[in-house]
């Protein structure tokens, strides 16, 4: 048999004519995929972005003297903010400081919270 031959009969479309109803099959297709493209964007892309709104604008709220930490885990407080660098003190009794990018910020303790909690 040859091959070209082989090929255009496994092309033939089954059922014949229009009336087999594929036209059905690629509409359903396409409202599947405008399904899984919606769950996607409401369990995985919305809350990201949401995530790092929330995070610049508390990095963009960062002053002199807020309790900070580090992504690497490094505990201190902000001495000075000079643009997108941050000078944070990690040892008050040798006085050393360190510099870091407001990136390099994982949160802002709140010490108010942490003080009230510890008085009752």
């Amino acid at each position: 048999m040859d091959v070209s031959a082989f090929i255009l009969a496994m092309g033939a479309p089954q059922g014949g004519g229009k009336e087999g109803g594929g036209g059905g099959s690629t509409t359903l297709m396409f409202g599947m995929i405008a399904v899984m493209i919606a769950i996607m964007y409401f369990l995985i892309f919305r809350p990201q972005r949401q995530r790092e709104a929330k995070r610049k604008a508390m990095l963009g709220q960062v002053k002199k003297a807020d309790h900070v930490v580090t992504i690497g885990g490094v505990h201190g407080v902000v001495t000075a903010v000079k643009g997108d660098d941050v000078v944070v003190k990690v040892d008050e009794a040798n006085n050393i400081k360190m510099t870091f990018t407001k990136s390099a910020i994982a949160r802002i303790i709140d010490k108010s919270a942490d003080e009230d909690s510890t008085e009752r």
